[in-house]
């Protein structure tokens, strides 16, 4: 007689329950805590047919991303990736998701908001596209979902939560550099442990296919100044975007 008992399925992702939930959530937290900052023109558009494009078509750009990550786990494989229809489908669907990105905002600036308004909108657009989405994906892949919405978002170089990551792995591994107290002795003391360790060891390297994800530039200090987010540069692409798409 076999007793193997059958796994429960996953439960199927609802993209209007996740909205929902995320709106609700989010009014409860500024309930509890009234000094967060909720912007009237998110929760006027949260529900509009422009950010609903918007957020499903975020929703197919970077589930098949990571679907396709983990299927070519290997860097010789996703550099020969690089030149296969599934490249192409990335790049397609990142397409389709700047367009929409285009006119929401375009949606946004028809309703004269402020720049003030504007500018808290897109802060809170960052992290509702995250918590949206984020039931589709394993608690551990969660870090890999917001480390790409800012690199879409805020480029390589201002990719804040990348940074903060990458930040939090390190002090994993030597948890004696990590500040404890934000005094004068204690920055001094945490400067001369860090000097004490391999400046080689220091180093967090997380793995990504940089050959394949739109817009990506390799973070240097003289790219940083002319950084573009890849939002933008797939809307509106520079020459050196331009030439930067025909060389992959």
């Amino acid at each position: 007689m076999n007793t193997t008992q059958k796994l429960p399925e996953p439960p199927v992702f609802e993209l209007n329950k996740s909205i929902e939930d995320t709106i609700q959530e989010m009014i409860k937290a500024k309930e509890d805590d009234p000094s967060l900052f909720i912007p009237s023109s998110f929760l006027e558009n949260y529900n509009s047919k422009e950010m609903n494009c918007f957020v499903k078509s975020t929703m197919d750009y970077c589930s098949a991303l990571h679907r396709m990550e983990k299927t070519h786990g290997n860097r010789d494989q996703r550099i020969m990736w690089s030149t296969t229809d599934d490249c192409f489908k990335i790049r397609k669907l990142a397409s389709k998701m700047a367009k929409n990105y285009g006119k929401l905002m375009i949606n946004l600036i028809n309703q004269r908001k402020s720049s003030k308004d504007e500018q808290n909108f897109f802060e809170t657009l960052i992290y509702y596209v995250a918590k949206v989405m984020q039931p589709m994906f394993e608690k551990e892949q969660v870090k890999w979902l917001e480390d790409e919405l800012n690199r879409l978002f805020r480029s390589t170089a201002f990719n804040i939560s990348r940074r903060n990551h990458v930040e939090f792995e390190r002090a994993r591994r030597f948890p004696v550099i990590k500040v404890q107290k934000k005094n004068l002795d204690s920055i001094v003391d945490n400067i001369i442990i860090r000097n004490s360790v391999p400046r080689d060891r220091l180093r967090v390297r997380i793995n990504e296919s940089v050959e394949i994800k739109p817009g990506y530039v390799k973070l240097s200090a003289f790219k940083a100044l002319s950084a573009r987010s890849p939002m933008i540069s797939l809307i509106l692409p520079s020459p050196s975007d331009r030439v930067r798409a025909f060389e992959q």
